[in-house]
């Protein structure tokens, strides 16, 4: 294992499978890409995931999950198909996930999906140059049980190519700015805001946006938010991971709505994402112990920001990105709580 681990680049090994069906501990896992369409409303999302109750490997199931979604008419194609992990590929030494008609690997994703009336079927591939991008600061909080929820964006700017099938619409997917992200842990954080976007006003080059605000449970008090983003313009790192960013001024988390600002290298972030209710797919997450999630989901949301360089005097804006519909934003909540999203599977 450790020979081809070697021969793995750092991307492939971020998109190993961490389930180690061994452990007593529940665990849920996901593989997700999403790409919107370069000047249209539109877009598509596609989510592997593994779950597994405390001390029950041989019930795990794993799930496939897609998504297309479509501004104009404001009706999204949402399906998901439930499969026993005990039949799933899992790759652990190389970059592998098989559940039914549907499968990833680096680079590729194909698959198909029904539901009652609904179909969806995708040949999809994707970019894999760049370097991924690792949202935790020190890479030991990725090898400790707290948080418990960890994640990584193997590929967080790469453009997709290939066809999609919903509902016997053909999409033809030529170049669209997305990613590809992997997360996995002992459960979902209790509530989050998560926004992902590459595709900007302008088209800058080598340019993307992605952070989360999480708010952890600590012997049953829920904390404040903890902030962590990332900007890249025109191939200049923006990382904004000072103590004082991740943890003040609060961010803001809706059920439609996130507002953040983030401050780290001399420079300070401002961002607002927001997503119209009815191009957000509510989704039914479960977690291994504990009540489960609704995570309320858009691929077309606005995202707006500015980042200034700090200053003894005064803040100078360095730069304003603004997206009208380009953004994912998924935030997450408990079950049952009145959001007014329509939940959809």
């Amino acid at each position: 294992m450790g020979y081809i681990s070697a021969m793995l680049s750092q991307n492939e090994k971020d998109n190993l499978v961490r389930w180690d069906p061994a452990s007593p501990l529940g665990h849920v896992e996901s593989y997700f890409l999403k790409a919107n369409h370069p000047s249209e409303p539109r877009a598509f999302w596609i989510k592997f995931t593994l779950f597994c109750r405390p001390g029950e490997p041989a019930q795990a199931v794993g799930n496939v999950w897609g998504i297309v979604f479509n501004a104009k008419t404001h009706e999204h194609v949402a399906l998901r198909q439930q499969f026993p992990l005990s039949g799933a590929v899992l790759g652990r030494e190389r970059v592998e996930v098989r559940m039914g008609d549907s499968e990833f690997h680096t680079g590729h994703t194909k698959g198909a999906l029904a539901m009652g009336d609904l179909s969806l079927r995708w040949d999809l591939h994707f970019d894999t140059a760049g370097e991924p991008f690792h949202h935790f600061p020190n890479e030991k909080l990725y090898k400790m049980r707290f948080p418990k929820s960890k994640a990584v964006s193997p590929y967080p700017d790469c453009p997709f190519d290939g066809t999609i099938w919903a509902n016997g619409e053909v999409l033809e997917v030529k170049h669209w700015p997305g990613m590809q992200g992997h997360n996995w842990g002992e459960k979902h954080t209790d509530r989050y805001a998560w926004g992902h976007c590459n595709e900007f006003d302008g088209n800058p080059k080598d340019t993307f946006f992605e952070g989360f605000s999480g708010r952890i449970r600590v012997g049953g008090l829920l904390l404040p938010p903890v902030t962590r983003v990332f900007l890249r313009h025109e191939g200049k790192v923006y990382p904004l991971l000072s103590a004082k960013s991740t943890f003040w001024p609060p961010a803001t988390i809706q059920h439609d709505a996130w507002e953040f600002e983030a401050e780290g290298g001399g420079y300070k972030l401002r961002g607002k994402m927001k997503a119209d209710k009815q191009d957000m797919v509510g989704l039914y997450y479960k977690n291994p112990t504990g009540p489960n999630t609704d995570c309320l989901n858009s691929k077309l949301a606005m995202c707006h920001l500015e980042l200034f360089k700090t200053g003894a005097k005064r803040h100078e804006r360095v730069v304003e990105l603004h997206s009208p519909h380009g953004a994912a934003l998924e935030v997450a909540v408990h079950e049952g709580e009145r959001h007014g999203v329509r939940m959809y599977v």
